[in-house]
């Protein structure tokens, strides 16, 4: 065994660090802080003048390194990046034709989607695939289209007043949709694949399903006839049920290619959808049922809808079978709006997915800002965007929003005089912090590693990727940090192996963090980012290179390989990692002063076969016992010395007590217990807000309370709970007993009995019975109080006969009001411990002498004076 001593001085004596790698078996715990969340996204489309028509590489490079420096500027973090607005592909594709808008660069050179994707996943940015699925325009493509694509045959395509679509009745019109999906799938790391608004289009009768003209009139009739089995082909509103049923089709397809392809390939490719705004007109009202789908007649609206109108898309259908990861209405009205106020159709949607494994984002219509004709508020009320923010972030399923569209977006950025920038910039404090993208619910969580290696010197932060992590989220603070998004500084992804990030931070002013997002977009955790980790919890050892007692802390290596020295470094008092980092930064006189104590440090040299070291200080002084002391492992890699982000802080006391507790203790222990019990006040404050002065022992009724349902529970194997009725309580207390209350006159066969006469429990519990008897006034808790210390009957000497134990009714409810400072009596008698009764905190403070037996938790937490 390796031992490493070190004399230093603590208090008013000497105080001797020992090192060792003895084993002492724990476990560690990590939790993950809640983190804030909000999918910010904005449309880029090639359509509407958010992008140079035909740029060469130059231009398009200049461009989208605007668009990135706008949404960076924000703190966005997504964008809806359009690839296929007519049949065409602004990438590189086999089966659609090149677009006109990309007309002057050579895909074969340089391929424009690919490098949006690297330059904003380098950002910590995701890029959403946008498409249109059936939507045509000849003089939107270069060359002519390929065979594999169905518009090279006319007889797949509808038309009408100069607009087309692929036919969406036909099978290899979604055949070729299911293959345009797998390709860019295949081709490009794309975070989802997108789909707007654009389902059926008007084909002569606007959608109308009655009067002449109506859709059975329409171009697909032929199409119907042919693959309409099962449906009337002389009904029109039987071919408005077909037609949902082929835009169905073709949205479960896209589903299952994608799916398929995340399981074949471990990927996470999210599929949303962004229809028009309302899905039907109706009261407004959702119910639910037993598998938690929305029943509804529609949103409280009167404007288009996307289930009728000439769009035949069922949203809800979509969302009830979790065929999409999110859906993104077009929310687009302003809040005044007569027809459908922004307020009724995000209201009616945040209801509909309530039960649902999809995220709700909304669509955001800054663009009616700059619209002339516009006489809504979005060009009345320059906070209209504000408003609507601070709205959609009260409703409890809006998990995010995207803004239409970029044009607009960039208006604030370059703080434009047009109103829709004027909008921008006044909800821009709600984005003033970064925002972690939400979870994907649809998809089984992936949970990264946490991050290691993490240094900063000189203004570089640096640190080492993980796997299945795909953005990184960076963290600062001038103390501890506590991983609150108001601490994140910035994001970056990437498929490097090692990350480097510039803080500006020269003089190293505050520490540093960073979490990794996967795929799924679920947050690793932040505690376990060292290599070496404390472990919480401490011993008292029996001296052996002494005869006085020593307290031990230990650590624990993860990665022998990468830790090149490992140790402790010891504080007097609470301390934070960032208090011992500025501490070590700035010594005075050549060392190391925190809490106006020195700060020691010890290199361990050796393992024990579980890879833990440990370090034992010795020579404590009794004035010492109940003073706290913190320890930090460090340990150095490649050449830099890191500080664990685990610590434990103890005093002697508290460990001595927690191994007394555990039944652990030995004579080193117990002379400590003894000597702080004999010297010292512990004042423990209570959950009813009284100030009890006592000793090591607990006065918490609340405490108490889960000490003696787990010890019940343990005796019994029955289920008492923290939250039971005082009903449930007195039903596990008489358990064995049976008759009428007033004709009970033992109760040596209840289970209150046998626990509190049990060998294993009498010792350390009948004081609470014996407390109950000293401050019973009613009678019959007394009465049964002496029944549970005897042998179950109460004898009355005057009348020569035993007395009624009323099913121990009363002890019962008096035990439950103790426990949870109330007064149920459960239509008898009982002791009154409401905060309300003057006596209440009598009766408390009483605890303090009558419990000799169960110790505090956490001394360390209550004031500790000398008598």
């Amino acid at each position: 065994m390796m031992k490493r001593f070190l004399s230093i001085m603590l208090l008013f004596a000497s105080l001797i660090l020992l090192t060792s790698n003895s084993t002492y078996g724990l476990t560690v715990t990590n939790e993950v802080d809640s983190e804030g969340r909000e999918f910010r996204a904005v449309w880029v489309s090639t359509v509407t003048s958010d992008m140079p028509y035909r740029p060469n590489e130059t231009s398009f490079k200049n461009h989208m390194n605007g668009v990135f420096a706008a949404v960076e500027y924000y703190k966005y973090n997504a964008i809806i990046f359009q690839v296929r607005p007519h049949n065409n592909a602004n990438y590189k594709s086999e089966i659609n034709p090149k677009s006109v808008y990309f007309e002057n660069i050579n895909f074969d050179v340089f391929d424009p989607f690919e490098w949006v994707i690297e330059e904003a996943h380098k950002r910590g940015i995701e890029v959403h695939a946008w498409l249109n699925p059936y939507r045509v325009q000849d003089n939107q493509i270069i060359g002519s289209y390929p065979l594999e694509n169905p518009a090279s045959d006319s007889s797949n395509i509808l038309s009408y007043d100069g607009k087309k679509i692929l036919n969406p009745g036909l099978p290899n019109v979604r055949e070729h949709i299911f293959a345009t999906v797998e390709e860019i799938l295949l081709n490009y790391d794309v975070d989802a694949i997108h789909f707007d608004d654009y389902f059926y289009i008007n084909l002569g009768a606007n959608g109308s399903i009655s009067g002449t003209p109506n859709i059975l009139s329409e171009l697909d009739q032929a199409t119907f006839i042919q693959y309409g089995a099962g449906f009337d082909t002389s009904s029109a509103a039987s071919k408005a049920n077909w037609r949902r049923k082929q835009v169905n089709l073709m949205v479960e397809g896209v589903h299952n290619v994608i799916t398929n392809y995340n399981q074949s390939n471990g990927k996470n490719v999210q599929f949303g959808i962004a229809p028009t705004g309302i899905y039907k007109n109706g009261n407004g009202t959702v119910t639910y049922d037993t598998n938690g789908n929305p029943i509804t007649t529609g949103s409280q609206t009167s404007g288009q809808e996307h289930y009728n109108s000439y769009l035949f898309s069922d949203s809800l259908e979509w969302i009830k079978n979790e065929w999409i990861d999110y859906i993104l209405p077009q929310t687009y009205w302003s809040t005044n709006h007569s027809v459908a106020s922004y307020y009724k159709v995000l209201s009616w949607w945040d209801k509909v997915v309530k039960y649902k494994n999809v995220n709700l984002y909304s669509g955001i219509g800054v663009y009616f800002s700059d619209d002339s004709t516009n006489t809504s508020s979005w060009t009345t009320d320059t906070q209209e965007f504000n408003n609507q923010m601070t709205y959609l972030r009260s409703l409890e399923n809006v998990k995010g929003f995207s803004v239409f569209s970029y044009q607009h977006f960039r208006k604030g950025y370059v703080n434009s005089s047009d109103i829709s920038a004027q909008q921008i910039n006044n909800a821009k404090h709600h984005w003033n912090e970064y925002a972690i993208l939400p979870e994907i619910k649809t998809m089984n969580p992936i949970i990264p590693d946490a991050v290691k290696f993490i240094n900063h010197e000189n203004g570089i932060l640096t640190f080492d990727a993980v796997d299945n992590a795909k953005f990184y989220y960076i963290y600062r603070s001038t103390t501890d940090l506590t991983y609150n998004p108001s601490e994140i500084i910035g994001v970056v992804g990437g498929n490097q192996e090692t990350f480097t990030y510039q803080t500006g931070d020269l003089s190293n002013s505050y520490v540093y963090g960073v979490r990794a997002l996967s795929h799924t977009n679920h947050l690793g955790s932040h505690e376990s980012d060292d290599l070496v980790e404390v472990l919480e919890g401490a011993s008292i050892r029996n001296g052996d290179e002494t005869t006085q007692q020593g307290l031990r802390f230990y650590a624990q290596v993860k990665d022998t390989n990468l830790v090149e020295e490992h140790g402790f470094y010891v504080v007097y008092g609470n301390a934070t990692k960032y208090q011992l980092q500025q501490a070590i930064k700035n010594p005075v006189n050549n060392k190391i002063i925190l809490n106006n104590k020195e700060v020691f440090k010890s290199t361990v040299n050796g393992l024990d076969e579980n890879n833990m070291y440990s370090v034992v200080l010795i020579n404590i002084p009794n004035i010492g016992y109940v003073d706290k002391i913190t320890v930090f492992a460090y340990y150095k890699h490649n050449g830099y010395e890191i500080i664990s982000s685990t610590k434990t802080t103890r005093s002697i006391a508290h460990v001595a007590l927690n191994m007394a507790r555990l039944n652990e203790s030995n004579n080193a222990s117990n002379a400590i217990l003894n000597y702080v019990k004999n010297n010292y006040h512990i004042i423990q404050a209570t959950p009813d807000g009284y100030s009890i002065t006592g000793s090591i022992y607990e006065l918490n009724r609340l405490n108490l309370k889960e000490e003696f349902i787990s010890d019940w529970n343990q005796k019994f194997g029955s289920g008492l709970t923290n939250n039971m009725t005082v009903s449930e309580f007195h039903t596990h207390m008489k358990t064995g007993l049976s008759g009428a209350d007033n004709q009970n006159y033992d109760i040596s066969n209840a289970n209150i009995y046998k626990f509190f006469n049990d060998s294993n429990y009498h010792d350390k519990w009948i004081w609470l019975v014996n407390l109950l008897d000293e401050i019973d006034t009613t009678t019959h808790t007394r009465r049964q109080a002496k029944a549970i210390k005897g042998d179950g009957r109460v004898f009355d000497s005057s009348t020569n006969q035993y007395l009624q134990t009323w099913n121990v009714i009363h002890i019962s409810s008096s035990l439950y009001n103790f426990f949870n400072a109330t007064h149920e009596v459960q239509n008898y008698t009982a002791i009154n411990f409401l905060n309300s009764n003057p006596q209440s905190k009598t009766f408390y403070e009483k605890v303090a002498i009558h419990n000799q037996s169960i110790y505090t938790k956490n001394i360390d937490e209550h004031i500790i004076q000398l008598k």
